[in-house]
């Protein structure tokens, strides 16, 4: 897994593929955006806040939301899910990820409601969000506290996406978050020369 800082934000982006992860212009709203080219529909990009860790009840239910526009996907089904990364004990040891159900955003391009075809174009962005709950509480490392991270995934399509305003917030159940120190940026422009190797996940 490939790991690639995000400058100015406690984000990283991680990847099992070869996208192309570069910081775009400012929109009309005046939020810079982030365009990401998807090498193969096989490839996953993950945006997570690797400052953030969550102690969490079980069943606690966590949501994340992005805007992504659609700028050309060419191949494949481009779809969004939330990830739960799991560490453990006072030093916070990882131990792997488990995704939560994807839902198409490619499809929305084509959706209608009510008989209405929807307005949304490849030039526009779409709001979307999904959850996950949180049930393996004690289950994998019952003597010692277990955390959660909460990412972000974007994967099965081949083509370029635009995205920004990434979210993520607790929605049912009890936890709390431990603010770590924030990452230090590589740099302020994500690309193939400044990505990290860390040891792939699961």
């Amino acid at each position: 897994m490939l790991r690639v800082s995000v400058s100015k934000h406690c984000y990283t982006f991680s990847t099992n593929g070869n996208p192309s992860i570069v910081y775009g212009g400012e929109d009309a709203d005046g939020l810079q955006h982030i365009i990401i080219d998807f090498d193969a529909t096989t490839t996953w990009v993950e945006l997570c806040n690797k400052g953030l860790y969550y102690a969490l009840e079980r069943d606690a239910e966590i949501n994340t939301a992005i805007s992504v526009m659609m700028e050309n996907i060419t191949e494949g089904d481009l779809t969004l899910n939330t990830r739960f990364l799991y560490y453990y004990g006072a030093a916070k040891t990882y131990d792997g990820y488990e995704d939560g159900r994807t839902k198409s955003l490619t499809e929305l391009l084509t959706a209608t409601y009510q008989g209405i075809s929807t307005p949304l174009t490849t030039s526009k962005y779409v709001g979307e969000q999904t959850a996950m709950s949180y049930i393996r509480q004690d289950s994998a490392h019952p003597t010692q506290a277990e955390y959660v991270q909460a990412a972000i995934v974007l994967r099965g399509a081949k083509g370029r996406a635009r995205i920004k305003l990434p979210a993520i917030w607790t929605t049912k159940g009890i936890g709390s978050a431990d603010i770590s120190p924030p990452l230090i940026a590589v740099s302020p422009l994500i690309s193939e020369g400044n990505k990290k190797a860390r040891s792939k996940a699961g």
